[in-house]
Parts: structure tokens; sequence; C-alpha cells
């Protein structure tokens, strides 16, 4: 009976892979993420929930600065994801698209006083055009090479970004003022939260629906075999300038919400470390994977900070690693976290997503499994 119970869960027909909801489990679990989503800023923020006092070490020293910082990592490593994981594009200009967000919603908001959502649209729209000229050279190159050409769009952003920095802020960097939604200021960590929360959200179900659609299908048929994709019809140059685009503008107005979040950015806030480790997110979370995303992006901007409020707590006197922490916190954090992606990429090149994916498998098929 269980593994009749197994079966039934399989989809038979093309409207149940599509819908959100495919059983009374998926409701309950929705409800609870719900309910999860609404308690953060009462555990992270008030440090209260249920009558229940948090302390800060309970909390691993966490709060909802971190936690929001976290949710714009998520919204750029998932764009990061569907262009590397679902198209195969590899591109190392996510700090240029975080540069040209920047200077768009400065210019914007300093030039024209524009609404907060109008300067984020914006944003966005301009890096899908750089996005599209970027993207040009991934009609003709591929892999190694495409890399290095997506590179040199890093240098030129970061110059440009410094230029318009000296002339019209200064050494200090750029300074963005406080925005709002209409009616409703941004004025707080718990209200940022909620926006980035909505955003989360609406990305990865964007992303879930576009990669069911008919352009969905012709970015994995490009990530898996040009020709054979270019043979069934499939508009390979289109799809790659598609790819490029939307990643884009993802990026470009995450970039804009990041600039109005911190208040402040520099050009020495988007370096090739930057780079990089977007790429450590989606290589820890599992590589095209919507859901690996946001897990990679949450452990890899949120452990650092634990860390550091151990080092505060540990004694130098704890064998094997307590004097270390304590003096250098932050080069054990990335040591941890660069061991932590080489045994991923050995033993579960999935990433942490795959590994929940076969842990959710085992338990449903139990007892029946190998």
């Amino acid at each position: 009976m269980a593994a009749l119970g197994v079966q039934r869960r399989l989809t038979t027909r093309y409207s149940q892979e599509r819908a959100l909801i495919r059983s009374p489990l998926h409701v309950l679990g929705y409800a609870l993420a719900i309910l999860a989503v609404l308690a953060v800023p009462r555990v992270f923020g008030d440090r209260f929930l249920l009558g229940y006092y948090f302390t800060n070490d309970q909390l691993l020293g966490i709060g909802m600065a971190q936690i929001n910082v976290g949710l714009i990592a998520v919204l750029a490593a998932m764009a990061l994801n569907f262009l590397v994981g679902q198209t195969g594009l590899i591109s190392t200009g996510h700090a240029a698209f975080f540069c040209v967000g920047g200077v768009v919603a400065a210019v914007c908001q300093s030039n024209w006083d524009l609404s907060f959502p109008l300067i984020v649209l914006l944003a966005g729209l301009v890096g899908a055009l750089v996005g599209v000229l970027v993207g040009l050279p991934s009609l003709r190159l591929s892999g190694l090479y495409l890399m290095l050409a997506t590179l040199a769009l890093h240098f030129i952003a970061i110059f440009l970004f410094q230029k318009y920095q000296l002339e019209f802020f200064g050494p200090g960097g750029v300074i963005y003022t406080e925005v709002s939604i209409g009616p409703w200021a941004l004025d707080s960590d718990e209200r940022w939260f909620f926006v980035l929360a909505v955003c989360v959200v609406a990305l990865a179900l964007a992303i879930r629906n576009l990669m069911r659609s008919r352009h969905g299908r012709a970015f994995i048929s490009v990530r898996d075999h040009e020709v054979a994709a270019g043979s069934m019809g499939v508009n390979v140059s289109a799809a790659k300038l598609r790819a490029f685009s939307a990643s884009s503008f993802v990026v470009s107005a995450v970039g804009a919400v990041y600039a109005f979040y911190i208040g402040i950015i520099t050009d020495e806030s988007f370096t090739l470390m930057f780079v990089l480790g977007y790429f450590a997110m989606i290589i820890l979370g599992g590589i095209g994977s919507t859901g690996g995303a946001v897990l990679g992006a949450l452990v890899w901007t949120l452990t650092p900070y634990a860390l550091q409020n151990l080092s505060l707590r540990v004694s130098p006197d704890t064998p094997l690693i307590g004097e270390k922490l304590v003096t250098y916190p932050s080069q054990v954090a990335s040591l941890g976290l660069g061991l932590l992606i080489i045994v991923i990429m050995r033993y579960r090149p999935e990433g942490l997503n795959g590994f929940l994916t076969a842990t959710r498998r085992t338990v449903r098929a139990w007892p029946y499994r190998d």
C-alpha cells in the first residue's frame, strides 16, 4: 500500500505538472511557509515569539539587517542560476549589472526624483538593454571564452561607476536617500523584509512558470546541445539574448534595491570576489535549481555572521579551532565555506537542494527503498 501511495503522487497529466497545489500536503506546506515568513520579524527583530524571548546567542547574532541582505543575495543568485544553470551561459558580469542598477538609481533619484518602484523598473530595463549588448558575444563564443568576454564588462562598469562617483559624489561613495512605496515609507528593516520577501516569491514563481513555457524549454535545449536545438527549430541566437536580457534585468533591478537599502555604495563594493561569491552560492545550493539558489545564498551570507557571533563567545582554549576562531573569524568562515563547496562538488554535485530532494524521496518511499 505504501508503494501504491507513492505511485499516486506521480503526475499523469500536464495540468497536474503545471499546478502549484497538487495535494492537501502542499496547502499545509504553503500555509506553514507563510506563517514562517510572518514570524521572521518577530523572531529576528523583536526577539520574541509566543511568549518566549530569544537571546542574541540563540539567534547566532543574526538580525533583520542580515536577513534582508540575505534576501537581496537570494534575488541576484536566482538570476545568475537561471542564466548559468538553465541556459548554460557563463557570465562574470554580475557586479557590472549591480553597478548599472546603482548608477540608474542615483541618476533617477537625484535628477528626476522618481518613485522607488519606477526607479527599480528603469534600472531593470537599462540592465536588460546592456545585457543584450553583452550577450552578443555569446552568439559566437561559449564556455571560458564567453566568461572572459563578460569579464571585460566588469572592469568597464567599475571604471564608469568610479568616474560617476568622483564627479558627482566624491570619493566617499554614492549616497541614496530613504525611499517609499506610495505612502508606505521603507524606514525600517521589518518593512524592507516584507518587500524583499514578496520579490523573492514573485521571482521564484516567474522563473518556475517561464521554465515550463516554450521559451523555457528552448533555454534548456540550448544548454544541452545547441546544434540539436537548432535542428529542432529553436532560434538559438534569440534564446541566448533573451536569457541574457532577462537575467540582466533582474540583477540591475536588484542592484538598485541593494543601493537604496545599504544607503551608500562605492566602486569598491563590487569586486571580483563579489562575482565569485555568487557563483559559490549557486554551486553550494545546486546549479539549475531555484530552491538551491535560495539555500546557497542564505547559507553563504548568514554563516559569516553566525561564526562572528560564535567567536565572541567561544574560549581561546577550546581544542582544535578555539584560538583561530577568536583571532580570525572571517578567515575561518571563508575556509569553512570553501571546504563545504569542495565536499559538495565531490560527493553531492546537486548541492544542498539535491541533498534535501534525495532525503525527501527516501522518506516518501520508506520502507520501499534501495
